[in-house]
């Protein structure tokens, strides 16, 4: 693959991705309850910052704190929230976020060229964990809508004698 082509598929790739994640933060605010909201305000500006320092210097692994930071951030909120409000879904989110924190550190601070198969097939694990983790995101959001909707009803339902 040449440095063309390797552009074009980075280029559609976020793209695709950023779309997604705008869906994913936008239906976890509107649909989700208080702890969703942060999830997706902290995922959203998470993924906003690393892809700021990404684009600010693209192939230089000098921004690595900083990347690491911003990956940092949604990792330990979903931490904070899955443990907060007992929410599996912000554990499994939890998860894919410090596996994709352990591969974008080794990612970018491996010697090979950028356009080898190894960094190649890191991207492709790092934009897999990204789309599972807007998918936790979304079930979380969901799953917190229905506990509160479950709650409301059971609270109506009272036992006439």
């Amino acid at each position: 693959m040449g440095a063309t082509e390797f552009f074009l598929v980075n280029a559609i790739s976020f793209v695709g991705q950023t779309a997604a994640a705008l869906c994913a933060c936008g239906v976890a605010w509107l649909k989700g309850g208080p702890s969703a909201r942060i999830a997706a305000l902290v995922f959203g500006l998470g993924w906003v910052g690393s892809a700021v320092v990404v684009l600010a210097s693209p192939g230089q692994n000098n921004d690595l704190p900083s990347v690491l930071v911003w990956d940092l951030a949604p990792a330990a909120t979903f931490l904070i929230l899955a443990i907060w409000h007992n929410n599996l879904w912000f554990g499994a989110a939890t998860i894919a976020q410090g596996w994709q924190l352990g591969l974008r550190t080794m990612d970018m601070t491996m010697p090979e060229s950028p356009h080898s198969l190894t960094h190649l097939s890191l991207a492709v694990a790092i934009n897999t964990l990204n789309l599972v983790m807007m998918v936790t995101l979304v079930g979380g959001a969901l799953s917190e809508r229905r506990r509160r909707t479950q709650a409301a009803l059971a609270s109506r339902t009272t036992l006439r004698v």
